[in-house]
């Protein structure tokens, strides 16, 4: 199952206004190359297999439809994140804000919890989605810890701001060693971080460093 390249705005795609962001405040670019990444991702299943939203279609009341209704070995997530440190139930994907049935294009943490996912993956292929609140006693408190608590065994996130492009080339390769090669999810991701590495102009570990799996590294 996956969600990429959504449109932020119904009347201009290419900003989302300051209002409708709510706390964060923030003007979302498009994320062109996050299309591109759904679709390589998506050529290496068998077409009957898989269920990808792109644009218009990937909206927040579609995710909270087939994730929780259908088991998916993956479920890729290929947009904005947008983490609140003071507040991490309020950190969120940012989907499809056009014409989704009264869901506001932002799933929250708090709304999260609630997915009842059946899968074995949770790939975050968005800015910063590793990060949260440290609460002592608990650890870091944001989507990391409510994908896993909705029940993901293991979740894909990055650490920093990433390059649209570059993860696209990351990911790719990601689910090519898992499906092609039957790598663990480790080693798979350690594999992807090599190939970038070896290309001298995503060599920079801005690249190829932030992404991290947690949870089951099978």
């Amino acid at each position: 199952l996956a969600f990429g390249d959504p449109i932020f705005s119904a009347s201009d795609p290419g900003e989302l206004v300051p209002e409708t962001i709510g706390r964060s405040g923030d003007i979302l670019e498009p994320l062109p190359y996050s299309g591109i990444e759904v679709e390589m991702i998506s050529n290496l299943f068998d077409h009957a297999r898989i269920d990808v939203f792109l644009q218009e279609s990937a909206t927040e009341s579609a995710l909270k439809e087939r994730a929780g209704a259908a088991s998916y070995r993956f479920l890729h997530l290929a947009t904005h994140g947008l983490i609140d440190e003071d507040a991490p139930d309020f950190s969120s994907i940012v989907l499809s804000t056009a014409d989704d049935r009264g869901e506001d294009g932002f799933l929250q943490a708090a709304e999260i919890f609630n997915l009842g996912l059946d899968t074995d993956l949770v790939v975050l292929s968005a800015c910063e989605t590793g990060l949260g609140q440290m609460i002592k006693g608990e650890g870091i408190v944001g989507l990391t810890r409510a994908f896993m608590y909705a029940g993901a065994p293991s979740v894909a996130v990055s650490l920093w701001k990433v390059s649209d492009q570059s993860t696209s080339i990351l990911m790719e390769r990601f689910y090519a060693d898992m499906i092609q090669n039957r790598a663990d999810k480790a080693t798979a991701l350690r594999q992807a971080k090599f190939h970038l590495l070896e290309r001298e102009e995503l060599s920079h570990p801005f690249h190829w460093a932030p992404f991290i799996l947690v949870g089951d590294w099978k």
